[in-house]
């Protein structure tokens, strides 16, 4: 189940990329936030996977709040 979670969380992340590309900054920030909000996110003792994910998705969600 754990790996299902991380696979959506993952493909929420690059439907947010390609929204980014496509110059839909507020959708690409809605579904930033939902992934970090997501309590797989929060958790502290998650896969390396889901700790790198959520580094990546700070780094963009910055950018793109100063879009």
């Amino acid at each position: 189940m754990l790996q299902f979670q991380e696979f959506q969380l993952t493909q929420m992340y690059n439907e947010s990329l390609v929204h980014l590309q496509a110059g839909e900054y507020k959708q690409a920030q809605f579904l930033l936030e939902t992934i970090i909000q997501d309590p797989l996110s929060v958790n502290a003792e998650v896969s390396i996977h889901i700790k790198l994910l959520t580094f990546l998705l700070n780094k963009v969600l910055s950018v793109v709040s100063h879009l």
